[in-house]
């Protein structure tokens, strides 16, 4: 590893990564639950950038300080799983199918559906 970079400040809670592709920007917006990134994909122009820049400050309003993401981070690792599924925002029927359900019942139902020939 190189020397310069053990003295680099942390990496803040509100970071996000971007990178460009042909003709947009790139930015992965880590999930406060884990699991894959969100992805979103702005235009390539003064105004993309303008946009990507509007979501950074937007996004370290909206995150913990530095201690509490600190805190929050060892809560979340201790009691999930390394592989967790990753964050969709759900439709209202889904949302009323979760609130009205448990996961092992949803889970049997795709099973019973999958032994139907059902999907």
């Amino acid at each position: 590893m190189n020397a310069s970079m053990d003295h680099s400040p942390p990496i803040p809670p509100h970071a996000i990564t971007m990178w460009l592709i042909d003709n947009a920007i790139i930015a992965a917006l880590p999930m406060s639950k884990g699991g894959p990134p969100y992805l979103m994909k702005l235009p390539l122009s003064e105004g993309g950038l303008a946009k990507a820049l509007n979501l950074l400050r937007e996004r370290k309003a909206e995150v913990l300080t530095g201690l509490e993401a600190v805190q929050m981070h060892r809560i979340l690792s201790a009691s999930q799983p390394a592989n967790h599924p990753p964050q969709v925002k759900l439709t209202k029927s889904q949302e009323k199918l979760h609130s009205e359900t448990t996961q092992a019942q949803r889970d049997r139902a795709r099973a019973l559906l999958d032994k139907m020939g059902l999907k």
